[in-house]
C-alpha cells in the first residue's frame, strides 16, 4: 500500500520527471583534456629534476667503468693462476698500458710455448680510455706477473697495482706466496 504523503525517492536525478538523459556518465568529470599550462608545469618538473640528477649520473657511470675494468684486470690474475695450477705449467698475466699509442690490453700467456692463451682483453673498448693504472713502487708497463704450477707468484713480487679515474681509486694486490688476488677500495 502506498502511503500518499511520502516523496518519492529517486537515486539518480535523470530519473525524475522532466530531466533529459545525460550523455555520459554523472558519475565521470567532464573535463577531457589537460590544459597547456598543467603540460608545461610537468614539464618543468621534470627537466628540474633531471637537471639535479645529471651529476649524480656522470660520477655513477665513472665508477661503473673504474669497478668494471679493475675486475676484469682481476680476473684475468685470477685465470691465470687458475690455468697455472690445473695445467701444472707458468703462466703470465700481462697488462699493457701505452697512452700514445692508445693501447691498454690484458691478456695471458704460457711460458713454455709463449702462446697467448685466450684473447687479449682491450679494455679502451670497455670505455676505460680516462681510467690510468699506475704501480707502487713505480714500474714501467707492461705489468706481468707469473704464476707457478703451485698458484704461488715466480720471481720479484709484483707491485701493487692502482687503477684511477682521476677522482676513485681502486688496487689490485697479489700475494707472493699464495697467489691470491685482492681488490682493495
Amino acid at each position: 500500500m502506498k502511503h500518499k504523503n511520502l516523496p518519492t525517492i529517486h537515486h539518480r536525478p535523470h530519473q525524475r520527471a522532466g530531466y533529459p538523459l545525460p550523455t555520459t556518465s554523472y558519475l565521470l568529470p567532464t573535463k577531457k583534456a589537460y590544459t597547456i599550462i598543467e603540460l608545461l608545469t610537468v614539464l618543468a618538473i621534470m627537466l628540474v629534476v633531471a637537471a639535479m640528477m645529471a651529476p649524480t649520473f656522470g660520477t655513477f657511470r665513472r665508477s661503473v667503468r673504474l669497478r668494471s675494468v679493475t675486475r676484469i684486470i682481476a680476473n684475468n690474475l685470477i685465470t691465470a693462476r687458475s690455468m697455472a695450477i690445473t695445467q701444472r705449467a707458468i703462466y703470465t698475466a700481462y697488462i699493457v698500458h701505452d697512452p700514445p699509442n692508445l693501447l691498454f690490453q690484458c691478456y695471458i700467456r704460457e711460458d713454455t710455448s709463449n702462446k697467448t692463451v685466450g684473447k687479449v682483453i682491450d679494455l679502451n673498448k670497455i670505455g676505460a680510455r680516462q681510467i690510468r693504472p699506475r704501480l707502487n713502487p713505480p714500474q714501467v708497463f707492461p705489468y706481468s706477473v707469473r704464476f707457478k704450477f703451485t698458484g704461488g707468484v715466480s720471481g720479484a713480487i709484483p707491485p701493487e697495482l692502482f687503477i684511477t679515474d682521476g677522482k676513485n681509486t681502486k688496487s689490485i694486490t697479489v700475494t707472493n706466496t699464495t697467489g691470491r688476488v685482492k681488490i682493495k677500495n
